[in-house]
């Protein structure tokens, strides 16, 4: 049994985060561990949202002028291990 865990793809994941956000509508970053690609069948790692922004403002939404947090790390919706 691999030690990797699929984040977004797979049983028990709906690719949808905890924000209401799809996995692809965060920062994608590149895997770079074959051993992870080759376990869990994921390219990227989705991190901090960019729906509302991106760059400083990633991870924000403007809220009555202001930004304000939504969302720094995906989290799947069906996540049940932390």
């Amino acid at each position: 049994m691999s030690e990797f865990k699929p984040r977004y793809s797979g049983p028990n994941r709906s690719g949808i985060c905890v924000c209401g956000c799809s996995w692809q509508e965060h920062h994608l970053g590149v895997v770079m561990n074959e051993a992870y690609r080759e376990a869990t069948g994921e390219s990227y790692v989705p991190e901090e949202c960019e729906k509302f922004g991106f760059n400083e403002v990633g991870g924000k939404r403007l809220e009555n002028g202001r930004w304000v947090d939504h969302c720094h790390r995906y989290r799947d919706m069906m996540e049940t291990d932390g």
